[in-house]
């Protein structure tokens, strides 16, 4: 079977060059435990270890990525949260696009839950221009932290779509 991912073909018939883009990074491996310190104003969350990024894309010292190409891209994360305390709380996770956010997700938990963390996830497609760059941000309203490794995670991927 021959397969072609070097370029498609839009519904007007114009050749689509395709530009390879994905990265995968993770807390796993790192010891540090970030905290939230149970305000709201939102944290920049780091992902320190590169697992993937076929384009050289990711900055994993800055747990930035910065597009080389103009397209459309999706983009998940996932946080690992462990509260000091047990009483009821929010934890908001956020994707944001040069400074302005993108995606927004809040998880209400009861805090009874005795020691068992929160997963929260959050994926957003955006059309992004060359040189634009992501990142991710969270607070929580008690304090706690993320847990390193693979639960603690952001990634993403460019769709097939014309450069510009």
């Amino acid at each position: 079977m021959n397969v072609n991912v070097s370029n498609d073909t839009s519904p007007n018939g114009v050749s689509i060059p395709q530009t390879n883009s994905a990265f995968s990074a993770a807390t796993q491996g790192s010891t540090v435990l970030q905290p939230l310190a149970g305000t709201l104003p939102l944290a920049k969350v780091f992902f320190p270890n590169e697992l993937l990024d076929l384009g050289n894309e990711y900055d994993p010292s800055t747990s930035t990525f910065i597009a080389k190409n103009s397209g459309v891209y999706l983009f998940i994360t996932y946080l690992n949260f462990f509260p000091h305390i047990g009483v009821p709380y929010q934890v908001r996770v956020q994707i944001q696009v040069n400074g302005s956010s993108v995606g927004t997700d809040d998880e209400f938990t009861r805090g009874d839950s005795g020691d068992f963390t929160l997963v929260i996830s959050l994926s957003a497609k955006v059309n992004l221009n060359a040189g634009d760059t992501v990142e991710v941000f969270a607070s929580s309203t008690t304090p706690g932290v993320l847990l390193p490794g693979k639960a603690t995670r952001f990634e993403g991927a460019r769709f097939p779509s014309p450069t510009a």
